[in-house]
């Protein structure tokens, strides 16, 4: 260290500068993160560093007297314990940083390191320090100055290696360990040209401004996380106006419809014209229950409830009934639009899979197809290869319709989103389809390839793996049987139009019926000895749910009528459910005849599995196989071998 002038200047610059920056960082308001801390803990040692520094160069000024001496120990002393804190946290500034893990353990793992430097300190405090005086200038040297330096050195040498490690990452806060590397390199350089030369304390508050605006900035930050909350409110805000608005268009859209028409109707004594109204109807209530089903799924697949179902099934089956959906759609919109199939003829006609996913993504991406097709053509096209047991299926949907730009490709599964809306105002649709379509390929371990240029149409590709059926798997019979007569439901629902629907699709079904509209009356009934073969039970009920009946009824002696859930809560997994809470059967509103037809020849049939193997037969129904997904490489392969690159 010098006497002279010159020797007081860096110590005075670096004091004030060290000031400044603390002054500055401390007076704003600070994020409470680990590396703000760590950071304040660097600022503020350095200061000591250079207030220590500062006076030793005051105190050797006019030459060193054993006052001088002394106070010149303990303040050595002090200044290498500053130094201690300075590269510790350093260290811990750069563990923070590259390992965000790191951040659960904090406490523990500061308060290890804590231990460590309290030791190394003491040991500092308590080893033999020297301090060499020559003329004007003095030094120091001994092993609590070696344990000091080795300490710091380890550190800072550690934090330098975990930054090269990670020197492929991105980020600004690394910039002042790197230039760290060059500063020790420049300070020995320069302790080696002069030794008494005090720069330790400047060069070191000098690597802090680096690093102040290499940390978050903490009114920077703050102002950015308000700002994109409030983008986020706003955004999330225009979504909800944006999709009630869509919902009130697509609802009343089809229920225009039914009360229009059903207005007609009450009014109408031409048979012919009523008929034709009621089909009208029929095809309005067909599309309500398809926008609410979509928001149904999307809602599944969002909270992961949608599960897979899977079967035996005939697929060219499928694909017929899917041809057929969308030609009677094109029919109905009056559209000069070709409808091309190509189903490749080596398709095994017995898969295994979830047959309804499967068709509702060919008709959802063909539906798309239609919707934004004025002329030309839409080609549905099905090929496959296989691998031993597996079907490998490529479903391709090529449209000459309007294209979709290059910018709005990334938004393109994104719900409620429907691309040029301002342009498509007569396009139908919730702009859920293509949501559920990449939900479903996605639960199926598939992929879906979209290409598309604006104004000429558009390619939709999945790829889905499928099993082949074999002898050995259980096949579900799709024939209809014919339901045994004379048998008697009781119908219990606390809505009179409700019973009315139920009582008239059993009426077609040769089946007598009678309605309550309460768990009370219910259980007055069997009480009284009335006698029926089935209870279709609404869940949904005031004062007593229709689980609380079943309940109840389990306590009538000798009951033994099967009780089937009959409800509008149709989610994704509720069959288990209303299975494990004791109902012998689940169907869901608005009743759909086929389905209750299958359930009650199960169930008069006499073969009712008891309530723990319906549950297994349920699970036995879900994710039977593991299908492998679809990988880049099969992607690649596929698309050569049935030419669609």
């Amino acid at each position: 260290m010098s006497g002279s002038l010159s020797g007081i200047f860096f110590p005075i610059c670096s004091v004030f500068f060290a000031l400044l920056l603390c002054v500055v960082y401390f007076s704003k308001k600070r994020i409470n993160i680990a590396e703000n801390k760590f950071y304040s803990l660097i600022i503020i040692s350095i200061l000591l560093d250079s207030i220590c520094s500062l006076i030793l160069q005051v105190l050797s000024y006019d030459g060193v007297n054993e006052i001088d001496m002394i106070y010149g120990y303990l303040i050595n002393k002090i200044d290498f314990i500053c130094l201690i804190i300075y590269a510790t946290s350093i260290f811990m500034y750069v563990l923070t940083i590259t390992l965000p893990l790191l951040k659960k353990n904090l406490q523990k793992t500061v308060s290890i390191v804590f231990i460590i430097d309290i030791i190394i300190s003491l040991i500092v405090l308590f080893t033999k320090l020297d301090i060499i005086t020559e003329s004007s200038y003095i030094s120091i040297a001994g092993l609590s100055a070696g344990i000091t330096y080795v300490t710091c050195g380890l550190y800072i040498f550690m934090s330098i290696i975990i930054t090269v490690i990670n020197h492929k990452r991105i980020d600004r806060r690394y910039l002042p360990i790197i230039f760290i590397t060059f500063l020790i390199i420049l300070i020995l350089a320069l302790y080696l040209a002069n030794p008494y030369l005090v720069i330790i304390s400047i060069i070191l508050t000098f690597n802090n401004y680096i690093m102040y605006f290499t940390i978050e900035n903490p009114d920077l930050k703050m102002v950015n996380e308000l700002e994109i909350a409030k983008l986020q409110a706003e955004k999330s805000n225009q979504a909800k106006s944006d999709f009630l608005s869509s919902m009130s268009h697509e609802i009343r859209t089809p229920l225009n419809a039914i009360v229009g028409l059903t207005d007609i109707i009450k009014k109408s004594n031409d048979l012919d014209e009523i008929h034709e109204d009621a089909i009208d109807v029929s095809n309005a209530s067909q599309n309500l229950l398809e926008i609410v089903n979509g928001i149904l799924d999307i809602s599944k697949i969002e909270a992961e409830k949608m599960e897979l179902v899977e079967s035996e099934y005939d697929f060219n089956e499928i694909l017929y009934n899917t041809q057929k959906m969308i030609s009677n759609r094109l029919i109905s919109k009056n559209k000069d639009i070709v409808l091309e199939c190509n189903f490749d003829s080596g398709i095994p006609s017995k898969l295994i899979g979830d047959k309804i996913k499967i068709q509702q993504i060919m008709l959802n991406l063909l539906t798309n197809a239609v919707k934004y097709t004025d002329h030309g053509k839409i080609e549905f096209i099905v090929k496959c290869t296989k691998e031993n047991d597996l079907c490998k299926l490529v479903i391709t949907i090529k449209d000459t319709g309007r294209g979709i730009k290059k910018e709005q490709m990334d938004n393109l599964f994104t719900k409620f989103n429907r691309l040029d809306s301002d342009m498509n105002t007569n396009i139908e649709g919730t702009g859920l389809g293509l949501a559920i379509t990449k939900g479903l390929v996605d639960l199926m371990n598939g992929k879906i390839k979209v290409e598309s240029e604006f104004e000429k149409g558009s390619t939709f590709t999945v790829f889905i793996n499928q099993k082949t059926g074999n002898n050995n798997y259980k096949v579900v019979s799709e024939t209809e049987e014919k339901i045994p007569e004379n048998k008697k439901i009781l119908i219990v629902d606390d809505n009179k139009l409700n019973i009315k629907v139920a009582k008239k699709v059993l009426s077609d079904m040769n089946i007598q019926s009678e309605g309550v509209e309460s768990g009370f009356e219910c259980i007055e009934k069997i009480k009284n000895g009335d006698i029926y073969d089935l209870i279709l039970m609404d869940i949904m009920m005031p004062k007593m749910s229709g689980v609380e009946t079943l309940n109840k009824l389990k306590e009538i002696s000798n009951f033994n009528i099967p009780v089937v859930a009959f409800t509008a809560d149709a989610m994704e997994g509720q069959e288990k459910k209303y299975l494990n809470d004791g109902f012998d059967g689940y169907i869901t509103k608005p009743v759909n005849k086929d389905r209750l037809t299958k359930l009650l020849n199960g169930l008069f049939s006499g073969n009712e599995l008891n309530e723990k193997e319906k549950v297994k037969q349920v699970e036995s129904d879900k994710k039977i196989h593991q299908v492998l997904p679809i990988t880049d490489e099969d992607i690649e392969k596929l698309n050569k071998l049935i030419g669609l690159e």
